[in-house]
């Protein structure tokens, strides 16, 4: 009985083989990566659509905290909702900005993931495939 390592057909790497590979791995960290920041502007999104609630329910003459960079400005409260609602609507455009791109990101690893596999079966691992 042959080894498992002597039974897999050899398959000769070509240069645009290679280059199909490290695309893929520089494509799988991009893609990791873009969902770390797309998880981070997701969470920043609820803390502003938290904070636009609580401030909703004052009324608007009264004086709230509102941070900007390492500053805490003391504005009305409907000045500060308006300002939560204009950082909500920028978040949510950069949010689907970032899905969009993920998206594109991840059809062009299943692309490169498809041609590889259809090229090398089971003699090729691929990390970083998603849990």
């Amino acid at each position: 009985m042959k080894p498992a390592a002597e039974e897999r057909p050899t398959v000769e790497v070509t240069r645009e083989d290679q280059d199909d590979i490290n695309a893929y791995a520089l494509l799988v960290q991009r893609r990791s990566e873009q969902m770390e920041a797309l998880a981070r502007m997701k969470n920043l999104l609820e803390l502003h659509a938290d904070a636009s609630d609580e401030v909703s329910l004052l009324d608007d003459s009264e004086v709230v905290q509102y941070v900007v960079g390492d500053v805490f400005l003391f504005t009305p409260a409907s000045a500060a909702a308006t300002k939560l609602e204009e950082k909500k609507s920028t978040l949510t455009a950069d949010v689907s900005k970032a899905t969009a791109a993920l998206a594109e990101v991840e059809g062009e690893v299943a692309r490169l993931k498809a041609k590889l596999y259809s090229k090398f079966g089971g003699s090729i691992q691929l990390e970083g495939e998603p849990e």
